[in-house]
């Protein structure tokens, strides 16, 4: 073990004793005390170190905490609560800590925050310049802006409190932003409203100038419409700023190019006055007294041109060139007839594109024309004929090219589409139309070759149609080919050819598909060749046909001849078994021929025939045997007909046995008994059936047949006695069947009485509707019942088809009915125009008819004129004279229906006349001129407005209005709107004279401060001076205005003046006015006539200097009292804009009435 040193042992004794120490201090408290103390002697250190570096601005909430901690920590160790007061402290530390590491970024939002608001401030500034620039007049917005910027600045100097933290930043920001977006949102409308305004305004000046025709007389001026476009384009695109910086200039430049066009275009009217006034001149028979004052005029303008007075320089030229012009007319109009012969020309050259093929010609046509319309405006005659020449020529020749070129392209066209034809047969098949069109061409093309354009059109026209036809007729052909191919094809069909000559039709067949197809795809060629080959071999295989069938059916036909003539037919049938002979004669011979279809058809008509003439007897007996029967002669005479058919029968039989003479005999027997028969059934039907329709007839005439089914009874009465007759006469069957006829009617007789019998009865409920329709009370009522009832009646009557009693009723119910249709029909219009007078006395008693045309007595005048005669009326049913009063009566009653909305359109009129009439007075300055009467005006129209509206919409609790009123309160805003006019009027007419008045005593005051050196002078110097015509020192003192111009001016204002006719209420003025203004024109004449040194002596001059002098100073006091009556007249006026419009010479009126005017 080693030794302990002294001094190590020294330390280990203290700290023995200071843990000694520390234990004792710890068991009562001290210790803890002491730890807390000195935590928070750090925690003080560490927050005063923080809030150096601007915690408590920066991360106020932080620092408050951490301070708060930290007094609660002391409040905790006076408390002795150590414990609580060491967990404080170390809050204290822990929330510094946390401001230590945030405190960085803390400042930097913040930084940002004021960057953001200083360049916010920047912004708002900037935008708030540009506001002022184009809308000084916005100052609430600017002042407003001001006001945030001020609040900015104060922010950025006042480095915001702890208290606030960033919150006054936050706050600053969000204020400015919004008022920003404000302002920038103002900027835009602004902009854009002033770029509209602006862009308006130069297509205003430029329209202006445009109707100076400014591009003819300023070249420089073509920028602007393109400019203006562009301006419009950047509206458009909504860059208004780019306008409002780019196009302000243009307004200025294109009022200068005006006034260079009123300039020029002056200017150019007085030289083509003057070449006018030449031409005139030279123009026999023209007027030497308006030749001359053309020329006078012509020298006015040019006086009013050097004098800058432009416009009117232009006026009077052009007066002088209308003078001219009236001296010159047949030259003006024969250039311009020539103008518009080249204008049509230039028009029909169109039709042959002569802009494309003979441009350069056209173009020339076109300058020429448009040179010479200004040369001929400005009366450059010669020049125009002559460049009208050059164009007439230039059309011409563009046309001749254009229609040469036209004509040969239409020419090689046609060519080729001949030649095409020629392909498709054309030539071979239509070879007439296809030279003829050839020859037309070939005559175009040497029209075109001599310049006979019109005559190549029209060949050119009709061979192009021919060709065209081609087409046709090639189909025509072809077809017509194929029809006759197909013929040719169906006849040998027809004759047999698939079973006799089958391979002949097959090649047929082959070629008919072949046409077929060639026709169907336009190959006219092919269509046509195997068009031909199928009929020729179609035909041949017919006649192979016939020829065949001819020679099978020869034998069947010679034997039936045979046995025809066996039979005896050449004396019972001659002409038919000669007939048969004949035609087998004929077959023969057309064989021989070769004419297999004529042999054939001749050899079918021999058989046929043949055997007609050998049955002819029996043919005969059985069309007699059917005859009876048709007759019925099996109902009856059943044994006569009987017998006649055994006969018929055994007569067919013995012939087909080959006993002919039997089957004559038994032939001839049937023929005789089936007439007989048939005679016999004849006469047994009529007798029946007459016997039937005479029982018709007499119950149709017992129905009332005769009256209400008139034509049918007639016929079927007819009918009947022609039956009898006919029966008399032994022509039975035509008997029986006007007898039947006669039935047939007689049951149209019963069916008419029975459409007549619901006719009348329809005709009788139309009756009772017809009633009903007129039934408007009681009165009417009590005739409908009774109508009724007999309606029941009649139904019951066509139930038992009892069809007397249905007439019956029928007759009574209409002449009945047809009374009490007229009765209610006098009681309804009686009842109606009672009704129409009682409500016409109401409607005069509410007032309305003072609002409409019509009057009460024309109403009731209406009502009595409405008349009803019941005779007239049955008489002239078309015209139905009682609709006619109804709707007269019912043209009242509408009338009196819509008069209240008639009264209130009426009245709607008159007010809005009320208003109109207040808004033009309005528009003349009545709300300044007469306010009380303006005011008056407003609120008895306004009244009238009201009281209509409430007429119109009944409001609850509203007063109630009634016409009358109405029409007074709007007679009274009428005469107050009438008066409010003519009092307008009247201050108008002052004002405007009043301003009249002011400018030419302006102007006076004006020349005579202009004059006011030679009074400065004075009458005394100027004779001291001793001017003469070598050394005119009078002259010299003139510096302000010469006193010939004093003197001009002073009759010019003196001129207007005088002929001014004053209102009435400023007769006293104006006599004020023209005692001034005519002492005005001696005082000028008197000074004039002083330099006037070799027409009066100098005795006399100097009179007239002092007579100019006294004059001068009676001006001045006339103008004192002028000036100062004007000057009072104006105030008495107390209208602002009147005084502001006149400030500039009421000023100078007070500036004279100030001046010494006391020299000379």
């Amino acid at each position: 073990m080693m030794p302990t040193s002294p001094k190590s042992l020294t330390r280990h004794v203290l700290g023995v004793l200071a843990l000694a120490l520390a234990v004792t201090l710890s068991g009562c408290g001290l210790w803890k005390k002491m730890q807390a103390n000195k935590k928070n002697q750090e925690v003080e250190a560490q927050l005063a170190d923080v809030q150096a570096q601007q915690a408590n601005r920066f991360l106020p909430d932080l620092f408050t905490s951490a301070n708060k901690a930290l007094s609660d920590s002391q409040a905790a160790v006076e408390g002795k609560n150590f414990d609580e007061a060491l967990g404080l402290g170390d809050s204290a530390l822990s929330t510094i800590e946390q401001i230590r590491s945030r405190l960085p970024q803390a400042k930097a939002v913040i930084q940002q925050k004021k960057t953001d608001l200083i360049a916010l401030q920047e912004r708002m500034n900037a935008t708030l310049a540009q506001i002022k620039a184009i809308a000084p007049e916005e100052t609430a917005l600017v002042e407003r802006g001001a006001g945030i910027d001020q609040r900015v600045a104060q922010i950025q100097e006042a480095q915001v409190q702890v208290v606030e933290g960033d919150q006054g930043y936050d706050k600053m920001l969000q204020e400015a932003k919004a008022f920003l977006d404000e302002a920038t949102a103002s900027l835009a409308v602004l902009e854009k409203d002033n770029s509209q305004k602006l862009i308006s305004r130069i297509e205003d000046a430029w329209k202006r100038a445009v109707t100076l025709d400014v591009l003819k007389y300023v070249p420089e001026s073509q920028i602007v419409p393109e400019a203006i476009e562009s301006a419009k384009a950047l509206v458009e695109a909504a860059s208004y700023r780019a306008v409002l910086t780019q196009f302000p200039p243009l307004e200025r430049d294109i009022g200068a190019f005006e006034q260079r066009a009123r300039e020029a275009r002056a200017r150019a009217r007085i030289e083509q006055a003057n070449r006018l006034i030449k031409l005139a001149e030279a123009e026999p028979g023209a007027s030497l007294e308006k030749i001359d004052a053309a020329k006078k005029d012509a020298d006015g303008a040019a006086t009013q041109l050097q004098q800058g007075n432009f416009d009117a320089a232009y006026e009077t030229a052009d007066a002088a060139l209308s003078t001219a012009r009236g001296e010159t007319r047949g030259l003006e109009d024969d250039i311009r007839r020539q103008i518009e012969q080249l204008e049509i020309r230039l028009e029909e050259s169109l039709k042959y594109d002569t802009p494309r093929i003979a441009s350069e010609e056209y173009g020339e046509a076109v300058a020429a024309r448009d040179r010479a319309k200004s040369l001929l405006e400005d009366i450059l005659y010669e020049d125009a004929e002559a460049t009208l020449e050059t164009g007439a020529g230039a059309i011409e020749e563009a046309i001749g090219q254009a229609r040469s070129v036209q004509l040969s392209l239409r020419i090689r066209e046609d060519q080729d589409n001949l030649l095409e034809m020629e392909g498709k047969g054309a030539y071979q098949y239509v070879t007439a139309e296809y030279q003829a069109i050839q020859g037309l061409i070939e005559d175009a093309s040497g029209q075109v070759g001599i310049g006979s354009f019109a005559d190549a059109e029209k060949t050119l026209d009709e061979a192009e149609q021919k060709i065209l036809g081609l087409e046709a007729r090639l189909r025509e052909v072809a077809q017509n080919r194929l029809a006759g191919a197909e013929s040719a094809h169906g006849e040998a069909v027809s004759a047999g050819a698939r079973e006799r000559a089958a391979e002949m039709l097959a090649e047929a067949d082959g070629s008919l598909e072949k046409a077929r197809g060639g026709a169907a795809t336009s190959d006219w060629k092919a269509a046509i060749q195997s068009s031909e080959e199928a009929r020729t071999r179609a035909e041949a295989a017919a006649q192979e046909a016939y020829r065949l069938r001819t020679e099978e059916l020869k034998p069947d036909a010679e034997r039936e001849l045979l046995r025809a003539r066996q039979s005896g037919a050449p004396s019972y049938a001659a002409a038919l078994y000669n007939q048969a002979l004949d035609a087998l004669d004929q077959s023969g011979k057309a064989f021989l021929n070769k004419d297999f279809r004529a042999a054939l058809h001749k050899m079918e008509e021999a058989h046929e025939v043949a055997i007609q003439a050998r049955m002819n007897q029996i043919e005969n007996a059985k069309k007699a045997t059917d005859s009876a029967i048709g007759a019925l002669a099996q109902d009856y005479d059943s044994e006569a007909i009987a017998s006649a058919l055994v006969d018929l029968a055994e007569a067919r039989d013995k012939m087909e046995a080959g006993d002919y003479a039997a089957s004559r005999t038994l032939a001839d027997s049937a023929l005789e008994k089936a007439n007989a028969s048939e005679v016999r059934t004849w006469r047994a039907r009529a007798t029946q059936s007459i016997a039937e329709l005479k029982a018709q007839v007499a119950k149709a005439d017992a129905g009332r047949g005769a009256t209400y089914a008139a034509a049918e009874f007639g016929e079927t009465s007819n009918s009947l006695s022609q039956a009898e007759q006919l029966f008399a006469q032994e022509s039975f069957q035509s008997a029986y069947e006007q007898a039947e006829a006669g039935r047939a009617q007689a049951e149209r007789t019963f069916a008419k009485l029975a459409d007549e019998a619901q006719l009348v009865r329809g005709e009788y409920d139309n009756l009772v509707n017809q009633l009903k329709s007129y039934v408007q009370d009681d009165f009417g009522n009590a005739f409908l019942a009774e109508a009724t009832a007999r309606i029941g009646a009649v139904d019951d009557a066509i139930l038992r088809a009892d069809l007397p009693r249905v007439f019956a009723l029928y007759e009574e119910g209409k002449d009945a009915v047809g009374k009490q249709i007229v009765a209610t029909k006098i009681h309804n219009l009686n009842t109606k125009r009672e009704e129409l007078v009682a409500k016409i006395g109401e409607v005069e008693r509410g007032g309305l008819i003072q609002f409409v045309e019509t009057t009460g007595g024309g109403l009731r005048e209406q009502v009595a004129a409405v008349q009803y005669d019941p005779v007239l009326d049955r008489l002239k049913p078309e015209l139905d004279y009682y609709q006619q009063g109804v709707r007269a009566l019912a043209q009242v009653e509408s009338e009196l229906g819509r008069m209240q909305e008639v009264a209130l359109n009426s009245i709607d009129l008159r007010v809005q006349k009320v208003r109109t009439d207040i808004d033009n007075a309005r528009e003349i300055g009545a709300r300044d001129l007469a306010q009380s009467v303006f005011n008056s005006a407003v609120d008895n129209y306004e009244k009238a407005r009201d009281m209509v509206f409430l007429v119109r919409n009944k409001l609850e609790g509203s007063e109630a209005i009634d016409f009358i009123g109405i029409g007074n309160q709007l007679r009274a805003a009428e005469a107050q709107a009438n008066q409010l006019n003519q009092t307008a009027i009247e201050r108008r007419n002052a004002l405007d004279y009043m301003r009249d008045i002011v400018l030419w005593t302006y102007d006076m005051t004006r020349f005579l401060d202009q004059w006011h050196p030679v009074e400065e002078v004075g009458y005394e110097m100027i004779l001291t001076s001793a001017p003469t015509s070598r050394i005119d020192t009078y002259k010299v003192f003139q510096a302000g205005i010469a006193v010939a111009d004093l003197r001009r001016e002073a009759e010019r204002l003196y001129d207007r003046v005088r002929l001014v006719v004053p209102p009435a209420a400023q007769g006293n003025l104006h006599q004020m006015a023209l005692s001034s203004f005519s002492t005005f024109v001696k005082a000028a004449d008197n000074f004039q006539r002083y330099g006037m040194y070799d027409r009066y002596p100098q005795r006399v001059r100097e009179r007239h200097l002092a007579q100019a002098f006294t004059q001068l100073e009676r001006l001045h006091v006339l103008n004192d009292a002028l000036i100062t009556q004007i000057l009072r007249d104006v105030k008495a006026y107390n209208l602002e804009d009147f005084e502001r419009d006149i400030s500039d010479e009421l000023s100078a009126f007070t500036a004279y009435l100030r001046r010494d005017k006391s020299a000379g």
